[in-house]
């Protein structure tokens, strides 16, 4: 199961990774919690929970340290089909019908000027928290992910649902 999550969670990310390698902060402002560091692909890969995902660590995205977990970004510009994060929520309940995870969820929401889905879910004693954001112009897309131990899943989801409200889109 492992495995087949790495796998759907590569596929995602790939579809920002097709855009062009841009920084985070050419797309979004974001006001981390104080104390948050900027990582090195090395440092993160060294420091994270994720198991076989290396290679995709060193390719794509912007890593942070905030307190005790790695948030993993992929910022894109790519035209986002229309219905894209209801189409990403519907094929991920699908795929987990299959082999289901503990404490799924998913859920879209509007923040400030954007859209986003939230999924959450564990394997073992780890918890996987994604989110997928889509500007309104539906050009500009943001995607994160982080891997916590599920005994420190609701303190961190508080403080991811916060940084999902810090986020502003630049237009």
């Amino acid at each position: 199961m492992k495995k087949i999550s790495l796998v759907i969670i590569s596929i995602i990310f790939g579809f920002t990774a097709m855009a062009q390698q841009i920084a985070v902060s050419s797309i979004v402002d974001i006001n981390f919690q104080k104390g948050t560091k900027k990582l090195s692909s090395t440092e993160a890969q060294s420091l994270s929970k994720r198991n076989n995902e290396g290679d995709d660590m060193k390719k794509n995205g912007e890593f942070y340290a905030i307190d005790d977990f790695i948030l993993w970004l992929v910022p894109g510009q790519v035209n986002v089909p229309q219905g894209y994060l209801e189409q990403v929520k519907k094929g991920m309940f699908n795929f987990y019908q299959l082999s289901p995870p503990k404490n799924y969820s998913a859920i879209i929401k509007t923040i400030n000027n954007y859209q986003v889905l939230i999924f959450n879910y564990d394997i073992d004693s780890l918890s996987y928290y994604n989110f997928h954001c889509v500007y309104s112009d539906n050009k500009k897309l943001l995607n994160g992910s982080a891997v916590f131990n599920v005994s420190e899943k609701k303190e961190i989801i508080g403080k991811l649902d916060n940084l999902l409200k810090n986020i502003r889109f630049k237009p």
